[in-house]
Parts: structure tokens; C-alpha cells; sequence
């Protein structure tokens, strides 16, 4: 009859326990804790049985009572696991709708166009200074080079300074033309290059942008 009272309180203690969420950690502490007192109140049992002179009956009557006991205390774990399951699902399934909530799909497109962004104005600054560079290395060859004269020589004399000294002219005039067609190359070059990015840049904007646009304003 005792066993039977202890087994109707753990009984109404899940069905009170039902219709609420309950302390998982705690539930999980108390079902620990009467499992272990299940378990010495069995060993007990069986120590009593063995000193009466119906021992199998006694023991029979025993391991039936602790099985039911620890049967009920399984099925309320199951209880909890079950719980703890739908508890996770219900968490992840949170997390999938709102990421596919059109809040977070436009934060989204709006980061994916802003790197784009970024990529563009960072492929334009590369491509302007690659331009600038072709044309200071232009400039530079417009120039010529230039011959120094060593520290402490002693200037030649006569015809044999005119030989030595670079011509006051500078670059012929058909040098003039080579350079100056080899300093436009390199300009075409560098704005193809850079309308190249600009055209690609644009063609990877296109789809984010007709895809979600963006709110007015921006």
C-alpha cells in the first residue's frame, strides 16, 4: 500500500506538472535523485526478503514494486526529452523564419549591394591609379634621360665639348610622336580597362537590385 501512495504522488505530480513548462534542470534533479532512493529502497528489499522464510515470493513482490517505480520515472524523463525536443524544433524553425522574414531579405540585399559597392569604388581607384602611373611613366620617357656630368670632371674643350654634350634640342621630333602615341596608348588602355569594370560592376548590381529594390529614399 505504500508503494502504491508514492507511486499515485509521483503519478499526480506529472499530471499537475502537464499543463505547465517545468524546470527541465530541476525535473532532471528530482527524477535523478528518487531514481536513487528507488534504488537503495530496493536493495533493502531484498536484504528483508532474505531473512524471511518465503524469500522468492518476497523478492517477486519487490522487484515489481521498484519496477514500477523506475518505470514511471522513465516515462516522465520521456516526457521531458519529448519537450526538450519540440522545445529545439520550435527554436530552430524561429530562426528559418526569421531569416526569410522580408526584414532580414532586404538587410540582406542591401549588405549584398553595398559590397558590391565597395568592390566597384575599390576596382575604380585601382584602375585610376594604374592610368596615372602610364601617364607619369609617359611623361617621363617625353622627357628623356638626362646625362650627368661626373662631380670634378674638367669640361672638354672645343669640338671635343660638342661631341661629349648631349644635344640642347632634346628628342627629335620623330621621338616626339613615338612617345607621344605610346603615352595615348596607355591612356586607352587604362580607360578600356576601366570601363571594362565599371560594365561588370554594374551587370553583378543588376540582378540584387531587381530582385529586392530598395526603399525610396536611398
Amino acid at each position: 500500500m505504500k508503494h502504491r501512495f508514492v507511486l499515485a504522488l509521483a503519478l499526480a505530480a506529472v499530471f499537475a506538472h502537464a499543463e505547465t513548462v517545468p524546470d527541465e534542470a530541476a525535473e532532471r534533479a528530482r527524477i535523478g535523485k528518487e531514481r536513487e532512493a528507488a534504488e537503495a529502497k530496493y536493495k533493502d528489499a531484498q536484504r528483508t526478503c532474505r531473512a524471511k522464510f518465503a524469500v522468492n515470493d518476497c523478492l517477486d513482490n519487490a522487484r515489481r514494486e521498484h519496477l514500477k517505480v523506475v518505470g514511471e520515472l522513465k516515462r516522465q524523463e520521456r516526457v521531458l526529452n519529448d519537450a526538450d525536443r519540440k522545445k529545439r524544433a520550435a527554436e530552430a524553425q524561429r530562426q528559418i523564419d526569421e531569416k526569410n522574414s522580408p526584414e532580414a531579405q532586404q538587410a540582406a540585399a542591401e549588405k549584398r549591394v553595398k559590397a558590391l559597392e565597395e568592390q566597384k569604388h575599390r576596382e575604380a581607384e585601382a584602375a585610376e591609379k594604374a592610368a596615372k602611373r602610364a601617364a607619369d611613366e609617359a611623361k617621363k620617357e617625353q622627357r628623356g634621360p638626362r646625362q650627368k656630368q661626373p662631380h670634378g670632371a674638367l669640361a672638354p674643350q672645343g669640338n671635343a665639348r660638342a661631341a661629349v654634350l648631349p644635344k640642347a634640342h632634346g628628342p627629335s621630333p620623330e621621338e616626339q610622336a613615338k612617345n607621344r602615341a605610346e603615352y595615348e596608348q596607355r591612356l586607352a588602355e587604362a580607360e578600356k580597362h576601366k570601363a571594362e569594370i565599371a560594365a561588370r560592376n554594374a551587370k553583378r548590381t543588376k540582378p540584387a537590385s531587381a530582385d529586392l529594390p530598395l526603399p525610396p529614399g536611398r
